[in-house]
């Protein structure tokens, strides 16, 4: 486990330090990642703009056998597309562009305002230019192969 060291100086009245212990947590970590998103959602709510996503996973099967899969959310009327993957046997027959395209109709449906989603520059660019998608930014990544590719489609 790695540990840090933080030594934060608060002017009061008095100093008083306090010392702040920063750790990996451990594998599991989706607890963690949960408690996480409920200090951002309490501090949204308390801002005046609460998060209340719209979760969407979906799964598609080509004779019982589950060929692909989406996982997004719609949040302030915009569908993030988190994770989409379709096994190398089903890729090229349309499981894909299945995925995505009923991932923009949920989205449509909520009166969303359009799609975003992020890829690398060896996985699906190609894919989402496509469907329609406009690159609106990247990030370089230690190769050309491995830049991280941010696109956005407008309804």
């Amino acid at each position: 486990m790695i540990h840090a060291t933080i030594v934060i100086h608060r002017w009061s009245l008095i100093m008083e330090s306090h010392m702040i212990y920063v750790s990996v947590v451990a594998s599991d970590g989706e607890s963690h990642r949960h408690g996480i998103g409920a200090m951002l959602s309490a501090a949204a709510k308390d801002a005046g703009h609460p998060f209340e996503p719209q979760i969407l996973d979906l799964a598609a099967h080509i004779d019982e056998i589950e060929a692909g899969g989406l996982s997004g959310q719609l949040i302030y009327g915009w569908f993030w597309i988190m994770l989409l993957a379709v096994e190398p046997e089903y890729r090229g027959y349309g499981v894909g562009k299945a995925l995505v395209e009923k991932a923009e109709a949920f989205a449509r449906e909520h009166n969303g305002l359009g799609v975003h989603v992020d890829t690398f520059a060896y996985q699906a660019p190609g894919f989402y230019e496509r469907l329609g998608y406009q690159e609106v930014s990247s990030l370089p990544g230690p190769r050309a192969v491995e830049d991280r590719v941010y696109f956005v489609k407008r309804f």
